[in-house]
């Protein structure tokens, strides 16, 4: 009995290191810029993160590769027969893009307006995948384009996939940190999953650059109001009172914050 235990742990190890050793055998294979800079470094980095994100997923016996795995990779968690199909899909994908990309270089101004116009346009088709592939496409070409990443981070939202959302979001907070629009998105994706606290203090930041803009504002007053924090949410809607007088949702804001008053 002793001996088949020892013998069956052989075996499910040596498995375990020839799964291991496919899987990793593709990672590098998605890098698709050639980086000097440490921020298009860092842009790089991202983008592979992103891509893995979504190809990184498999069905649930796998689960157990990805903790035996752990120690020597963050990005393995599940890999199953659609993920590496998908992944062989897409490796041709950006390998093409790479080789695209070392002809051509950034995308001109009107090619990235145009591109993320297609992107947009999927979007509101719900054609999801497509303008996924398409922002990052976009940024394949323009790693440091942050409105690639905002909207890519805002799909992700519309999608649920919020930790993907979040990555995306925050990079691009940090290659463009006074970009009100970015914070607002943040805030969003933070209301969206119930980060009340860090969704007031990124719709704060978009205020501040932005005072009177009433979707920030609306946005704001309804996360200070879930914090119960009248104070904030007050002050928010005087601001909307003084930008937007005829605003419809301000008589119910004030209703809201009364009720809040009197529990």
């Amino acid at each position: 009995m002793t001996l088949l235990l020892v013998v069956s742990g052989i075996v499910l190890l040596l498995s375990l290191l020839v799964l291991a050793a496919v899987a990793l055998r593709h990672l590098p294979e998605l890098r698709v810029l050639n980086i000097e800079t440490d921020v298009q470094a860092k842009s790089h980095k991202k983008k592979e993160e992103l891509i893995l994100g979504h190809l990184l997923q498999g069905s649930a016996p796998m689960a157990k590769l990805g903790r035996a795995l752990k120690g020597t990779t963050q990005h393995l968690r599940r890999i199953g027969r659609r993920s590496v199909h998908r992944l062989r899909a897409l490796e041709s994908h950006y390998q093409d893009l790479k080789r695209r990309g070392k002809q051509k270089g950034n995308l001109s101004q009107d090619e990235l307006l145009r591109a993320l116009d297609e992107a947009a346009a999927l979007v509101r088709e719900e054609e999801w995948t497509q303008a996924e592939k398409k922002y990052i496409e976009i940024i394949s070409f323009n790693p440091k384009e942050v409105k690639a990443y905002e909207h890519l981070g805002r799909l992700y939202t519309k999608m649920g996939q919020f930790d993907q959302a979040d990555q995306c979001l925050r990079f691009a907070a940090k290659l463009r940190p006074d970009d009100a629009s970015v914070r607002a998105s943040l805030g969003e994706l933070y209301m969206g999953n119930g980060q009340w606290t860090r969704a007031l203090e990124e719709l704060g930041r978009a205020i501040e650059k932005r005072p009177g803009n009433a979707k920030y504002l609306d946005r704001y007053i309804e996360t200070a109001l879930a914090l119960k924090n009248m104070e904030k949410a007050q002050a928010a809607l005087d601001q909307l009172k003084e930008s937007n007088p005829e605003n419809q949702k301000i008589v119910e804001f004030e209703a809201r914050l009364n009720a809040l008053r009197a529990e």
